[in-house]
């Protein structure tokens, strides 16, 4: 995943128990002072379950419209067990302007930056990862994420991600107003230590230190997993180990966990089994699932993990993205494409395709970024073909 792109220094790891597998929804920043505290939710009971309506069948459904007509009611009376239900939705994490932006070549302003996640916000993206606290020295077109986050308008129901990489990231996050962070490591050693120079226990050690800080503030952390489908530099990595690390975020305090196949080197078949187990521990609201499209069935994968239950994946407009610590590392699953797919598929995403494409148009032609998201250069081409829903 090309989330976890950039140099650090050593911590320590200690496995933590898995979470328990309440799952609410995305929380706002905790106020210290406040009443709402995100962080304790999980030790809150269920309420008890309504017991199922009861079944009505098509001829006692026609009975009961009949006699509804005859006393003049306006609208026949209908047993909910028949009444039509929603249609399913997928949350997207739109990632581009940190994943995406921090492999391309071209160098965004900050002006540019801001017209970018406008325009994403526009297209009806509630959930962006904005920029990241990384050393200028290794990331340099993250270099103003800052000034970006100074300077980003608050909008109701929008949520701006940034990717804090250690003590020094937070506190600089911290100054500028950050409320929604994102912490990292990878689950092969070899690419963690490539990545970041530390072990995974060094690592997770130092993140269980940064989302305690994190808490204190009321600062609301999502967490990485990269490599999850393979390494490549170790080949198979164990989902066992996957499910440690994953377990150890949550319950350190992460609000959901994001599984990265970060150069895409999954299957459908290893990624619905890995996706099912996770679904299955610790429940739809708190994993997510991160694409990269190197081998051509990043489409496939998502497809299958929404069949197990997952639910949120992240992607990129116009596919943009990558990561320097990962050779093979392909741009991100497209946005445009994972939208389009779950459309087609009558899965509904909230996004707005044309001001999306707009986006990815300005990015290419304005701004000379590269997009490899297929249904953009098909629409580009004139030939955007419509969604019936």
């Amino acid at each position: 995943m090309g989330n976890t792109c950039v140099q650090g220094e050593n911590h320590g790891w200690s496995r933590l128990p898995a979470p328990a597998r309440q799952a609410p929804t995305v929380p706002s920043p905790r106020k210290v002072h406040g009443t709402r505290d995100f962080f304790n939710t999980r030790t809150r009971s269920h309420p008890q379950k309504k017991p199922p309506a009861p079944q009505l069948t098509p001829a006692g459904a026609f009975r009961r419209f009949r006699a509804s007509k005859s006393r003049g009611d306006p609208m026949p009376v209908f047993s909910e067990s028949i009444r039509p239900t929603e249609r399913p939705r997928a949350t997207i994490v739109e990632v581009g302007p940190r994943d995406g932006l921090q492999n391309e070549r071209v160098m965004l302003t900050t002006e540019q930056k801001l017209e970018l996640i406008h325009g994403l916000v526009e297209a009806g993206l509630k959930h962006i990862e904005v920029g990241s606290f990384v050393s200028p020295r290794w990331i340099p077109q993250m270099a103003d994420t800052a000034e970006l986050l100074r300077r980003l308008p608050r909008r109701d129901g929008v949520t701006y991600w940034v990717l804090v990489p250690n003590e020094k990231g937070l506190e600089l996050g911290m100054q500028a107003g950050m409320t929604h962070m994102a912490v990292f490591l990878s689950s092969s050693e070899s690419h963690n230590r490539k990545n970041l120079n530390r072990t995974i226990q060094e690592s997770l050690e130092g993140i269980q230190g940064i989302l305690a800080a994190a808490k204190a503030h009321g600062i609301v952390a999502r967490g990485y997993v990269s490599t999850v489908f393979g390494c490549p530099y170790e080949g198979d990595v164990s989902f066992d180990r996957v499910m440690d690390i994953t377990g150890a975020l949550l319950d350190a305090g992460c609000w959901q966990v994001s599984l990265g196949d970060t150069t895409g080197m999954g299957t459908p078949l290893q990624v619905q089994r890995g996706c099912a187990r996770a679904v299955e521990v610790y429940g739809a609201d708190r994993v997510a699932l991160h694409l990269h499209d190197t081998r051509g069935v990043g489409l496939a994968n998502a497809l299958s993990a929404w069949e197990v239950g997952m639910r949120t994946f992240d992607s990129s407009v116009g596919g943009m993205g990558g990561c320097p610590y990962a050779p093979g590392a392909a741009g991100n699953l497209g946005t445009e494409d994972i939208d389009y797919m779950f459309r087609s598929s009558g899965i509904e995403t909230g996004i707005d395709r044309d001001r999306l494409l707009e986006v990815s148009r300005r990015l290419e032609l304005d701004w000379g970024a590269t997009l490899n998201s297929a249904f953009y250069r098909y629409a580009r081409a004139g030939k955007s073909p419509q969604v019936s829903h």
